[in-house]
């Protein structure tokens, strides 16, 4: 028992130092990168506290070895409870949970600082506007599959071929917003894109107006290729903003209006992951079904000089859009510096391999010398 409370005080001193590291590290990161430090799946954090307490579990059953004993094939229980010396016991375990920390901590993918990249790419702003009224949850395209489930795959398809150009998104429904200013961090984007939802706006309607606006004003004053993509299933409750679209043709922006669902529709959950709610009616109680708009959506694009996309394929390709704002920008290609977040996940994955392999040649090594004195 005596060399059991020497096991637990071991792993209590190398549980409190990977804490403390955690807890150091994380306050100097923090304060060193105020607004470039952060993980990407925080899960795994609480996967590493879940660790602890198997732990505790562990060393609580070695605490009741002769109650358990009892009950238990006693081949079993050294199975699981073998009883090594002090110094395997304490180089083991350091190894070992060391290893198991550090392999968490690089899953949860920490984003320290940002790093430049050289790459050639182009120069046009380009603004994903989304919108996120209500009816975009109809999945009438593929089964249990929403419109902005879909116009979300194709997004981030469209990110991954962007070189150069700097993207920003607005969503919209009765209001409009900027969900992300103007980058050319591809990465931090997808981010955004996989976040949208159509609960960030309960005040709902279809305001292509104030879409439209929020996304001119977002453009820099640069003298380059401005591009609009507006994703909508054309279900308006507002006039079309005629003046709004004659000033982005005379602007010379391109203005593409992707139209998302299918010309029979379907009816509008009242929420996407609460299916058992059922479906939207109108005031008679009948269903309300809800379809693509197309001659809106053509009507949009002639008035600005645009184009009109229809989209009922469950994964869209965007990436001929891309290929038609760049032949706008009359293909002018230039060499880029760009910042992206820099992803610092190797570092503690390599600690945490190199400690199980050190705990592997450790324990694989302390048996053969234990056999060899048998």
């Amino acid at each position: 028992m005596h060399s059991l409370k020497k096991e637990i005080v071991r792993f209590l001193i190398i549980e409190g130092l990977l804490w403390v590291f955690c807890f150091v590290a994380y306050w100097y990161l923090a304060s060193r990168f105020p607004d470039e430090f952060f993980v990407l799946y925080p899960f795994y954090i609480l996967l590493n506290v879940l660790v602890l307490g198997y732990f505790t579990l562990y060393f609580y059953f070695k605490w009741k070895w002769k109650k358990l004993s009892l009950t238990w094939n006693s081949k079993t229980m050294k199975l699981f409870f073998k009883n090594p010396t002090s110094k395997f016991s304490s180089v083991k375990l350091f190894l070992f949970r060391t290893a198991l920390f550090f392999i968490l901590l690089a899953l949860t993918q920490p984003i320290v600082g940002v790093e430049k990249v050289k790459t050639s790419g182009r120069n046009a702003e380009v603004m994903l506007v989304v919108d996120i009224s209500n009816s975009m949850n109809t999945c009438d395209i593929q089964s249990n599959i929403s419109r902005l489930q879909i116009v979300k795959r194709g997004l981030n398809e469209l990110l991954n071929n962007c070189k150069g150009e700097r993207i920003g998104i607005v969503l919209f429904a009765q209001n409009a917003f900027v969900n992300l200013p103007l980058t050319k961090d591809y990465s931090a984007a997808k981010l955004f894109v996989n976040e949208i939802d159509t609960k960030m706006i309960s005040n709902q309607g279809t305001n292509f107006q104030a879409a439209l606006e929020m996304a001119q004003q977002s453009f820099t004053k640069e003298k380059n290729q401005k591009a609009i993509l507006l994703f909508t299933d054309g279900e308006n409750h507002s006039e079309i903003p005629n003046t709004l679209l004659e000033t982005i043709k005379s602007d010379n922006d391109f203005l593409a209006v992707v139209g998302i669902g299918t010309a029979s529709g379907g009816p509008i959950p009242y929420d996407l992951d609460r299916p058992e709610l059922g479906y939207m009616t109108n005031e008679s109680g009948k269903m309300i079904l809800s379809k693509v708009d197309q001659s809106l959506i053509r009507k949009i694009a002639q008035l600005s000089n645009g184009k009109a996309v229809f989209v009922n394929d469950a994964f869209p390709n965007l990436s001929e859009l891309l290929t038609q704002i760049n032949r706008v920008n009359q293909g002018k290609v230039r060499d880029l510096s760009i910042e992206i977040k820099s992803n610092q996940y190797l570092f503690p994955l390599l600690i945490g391999i190199i400690c199980w392999l050190l705990s592997l040649n450790w324990l694989s090594g302390t048996r053969q010398k234990q056999l060899n004195e048998a």
